[in-house]
């Protein structure tokens, strides 16, 4: 029998029997191919060291969102149930609809939701494009929110400061869009397949 076989790549210790590395080095060759063995996908959900090179207006576009959607989540939710459990009755159950599924359907939602912002939060954070996405579609929604209610004359102070911390937070986003990876449009079919 033979010794274990040392990985010149990656420094793995295989079988004497095994003809190619985890990280795809083929010991008959002495080059890198494609592994035979996929990489497990729960070693990819969580990649702090990624977290750690984004910049830090990205950080904390990310911890402010996350912290939000943790907050309102709770409170809401809360809220709901309080009102449901203070009146000892559900409020919509007069007018003939099933109240416990509207609350639970409410619930339901707002909970989606909460989650939602904060998976994104976490992934904007990861540099991933798709989150980076979700927060151009989400502030932009906010920008368009913000300006019908200032033109509405309402509460104009704090409308005005939504409609800038939107336009800031949108502005930097796009400044930062690069580091995001290649946008649809800049990949090429053929890497595109691979």
């Amino acid at each position: 029998m033979s010794s274990p076989k040392k990985c010149p790549n990656c420094g793995l210790i295989n079988p004497d029997i095994a003809q190619r590395c985890d990280c795809g080095y083929d010991f008959e060759c002495g080059e890198i191919k494609s592994p035979y063995v996929k990489p497990s996908r729960k070693k990819h959900l969580l990649r702090l060291e990624s977290i750690n090179k984004a910049p830090l207006g990205i950080k904390i576009i990310g911890i402010v969102n996350l912290i939000f959607a943790i907050a309102a989540g709770l409170i809401l939710c809360v809220i709901i149930l309080g009102t449901v459990f203070q009146h000892g009755d559900i409020p919509l159950a007069s007018t003939g609809v099933d109240g416990i599924f509207v609350v639970a359907t409410l619930l339901a939602v707002i909970i989606g939701v909460c989650t939602l912002i904060a998976v994104a939060s976490i992934h904007l954070m990861m540099l991933k494009k798709w989150a980076w996405y979700f927060f151009i579609v989400a502030q932009g929604l906010g920008l368009i929110i913000a300006s019908f209610k200032l033109l509405k004359a309402e509460h104009i102070l704090a409308n005005f400061g939504g409609l800038l911390l939107n336009m800031v937070i949108l502005w930097y986003l796009f400044s930062k869009r690069m580091i995001f990876g290649p946008s649809l449009s800049q990949i090429s079919p053929e890497k595109g397949r691979k």
